[in-house]
């Protein structure tokens, strides 16, 4: 600064923190120089990085578990995985909510990201790919504000605009894509909508709209009232799940 201009960075003195080097050591050069009377840093500011290219108003930011990535939540509907060194883009877009999504983490592995969103949902997605995992589930009513794993991974916490909070055993839900079982007579759907098999396997989610008439496999019609039927017969599910898909 002493061999350089002086023009280049008189206009700059007077803003620089007033503990820094560079202000305690040439402020006393410029004495008639002006001078911030309110706002001004005692300090150089600690911002590392600032990453923009966000899409939307960032509502929720989580570090993985191994401080190497960061994932964003915003009111544009996506959720966006980040390096945490360099700021760059590490996935495409999870897309799939159909709302402003509230809240993210991850898993305790980090192999797994957690949201919940303006759409009543809550979706499960692989932290490496940005696939879905299970999901969505959903709440009985109001946005899904926060969301969080449990330490062992096992459980999903939620809270809600409806008052509530809500615990799922992530352990079966997973297990519930990948159960050979069937939907049947004696089949329930449980609070949440999903049909669940003898054991509790988690088949398929059923949209609210379609719950209260959702005709059994062996129920021909309901007479006067708008019902839904299933077609199972190309139904596949288990570990050949991906063969549902015509490549």
């Amino acid at each position: 600064m002493a061999k350089s201009a002086p023009h280049v960075y008189l206009s700059a003195l007077p803003f620089a923190p007033s503990c820094s080097l560079v202000s305690t050591h040439y402020s006393s050069w410029f004495p008639r120089m002006l001078h911030v009377e309110r706002g001004r840093l005692s300090h150089w500011p600690s911002c590392e990085m600032v990453i923009s290219n966000v899409g939307g108003s960032v509502r929720s930011v989580a570090f993985s578990p191994d401080g190497h990535h960061i994932v964003s939540g915003s009111d544009d509907r996506t959720i966006r995985l980040w390096n945490a060194t360099t700021g760059e883009t590490v996935a495409g877009l999870f897309t799939g909510h159909t709302d402003s999504v509230n809240s993210v983490a991850f898993s305790p592995d980090g192999h797994h990201i957690v949201s919940g969103s303006d759409d009543q949902t809550i979706r499960v997605w692989n932290a490496t790919t940005g696939a879905k995992v299970a999901g969505p589930f959903t709440r009985r009513s109001g946005s899904v504000l926060s969301v969080a794993f449990s330490p062992d991974g096992h459980h999903i916490v939620s809270g809600s605009c409806d008052r509530t909070i809500r615990m799922l055993n992530f352990t079966k839900w997973e297990a519930g894509t990948k159960s050979d079982v069937d939907f049947t007579d004696h089949s329930v759907i449980d609070d949440e909508g999903w049909i669940c098999g003898s054991k509790g396997e988690l088949l398929m989610w059923i949209p609210p709209m379609h719950r209260e008439r959702l005709l059994r496999p062996s129920t021909i019609w309901i007479s006067g009232q708008p019902e839904t039927r299933l077609d199972l017969s190309n139904f596949v599910h288990g570990p050949s799940w991906t063969t549902c898909i015509d490549t």
